[in-house]
């Protein structure tokens, strides 16, 4: 069964993560933390016109992205059960369709043999993709008391281009703001916007791919 669940971005200025996570605490919504904070991993693929890209920076209401995300604070050699996530969104409604994928060398990414293996689980529905960009950020994770909303604190962003010529660096690029996302179900529209009424929070259009690559297009 498909879950889809809204979401809205957030980008923490004139307050810190501290002074939200007290707000997150003491809100209506009594909310605690859900799991260990931990390490984010993504590899974006998008095919040689750019169109995901395209399509997200035109406001296109119906888009798409496709990712292998990883966790821990990872040496970037051997990734480690990743996940293949295709992320469906239409307008701030999405879901996601998740597949394990086998692990591989980071250095591998430009094969042949990865290419293949991505497109056993692709089914080349997409036309040629390539990966692109890879990302790491820190998250913490918060849920309210009834488990009918959830907030992000994304933090540490870091990017990098991806190409066969050179090898991964993140310290070349890092993005010093702090991403907050609230995920709530559409029938749980109502509660969720009266608690962020409540914060100090102003919506923002942010996507982390969409942000990476123009970091890389200037």
């Amino acid at each position: 069964m498909i879950q889809k669940r809204n979401e809205i971005k957030f980008i923490l200025n004139n307050i810190g993560v501290d002074n939200f996570i007290y707000f997150l605490n003491t809100s209506n919504g009594f909310f605690y933390k859900e799991y260990p904070d931990r390490y984010i991993n993504s590899i974006y693929f998008d095919n040689l016109n750019f169109d995901f890209y395209k399509k997200n920076i035109e406001g296109v209401s119906f888009r798409q992205k496709i990712r292998l995300r990883f966790y821990g604070k990872q040496e970037l050699d051997v990734i480690e059960k990743p996940i293949l996530e295709f992320k469906i969104k239409e307008n701030n409604v999405g879901h996601k369709i998740r597949k394990n994928f086998d692990k591989f060398k980071i250095n591998e990414i430009f094969s042949k043999k990865f290419d293949n293996k991505f497109k056993q689980f692709t089914f080349n529905s997409f036309g040629y993709l390539k990966p692109v960009l890879i990302n790491n950020y820190y998250r913490k994770y918060f849920v309210s008391q009834n488990n009918n909303v959830r907030f992000t604190i994304d933090q540490f962003i870091k990017y990098d281009y991806l190409s066969p010529k050179k090898n991964i660096n993140f310290s070349k690029i890092i993005n010093p703001k702090v991403i907050v996302e609230a995920k709530f179900s559409p029938e749980d529209k109502e509660e969720a916007e009266t608690l962020i009424n409540k914060m100090p929070l102003r919506a923002v259009k942010n996507s982390k791919y969409v942000i990476g690559i123009n970091k890389f297009l200037r």
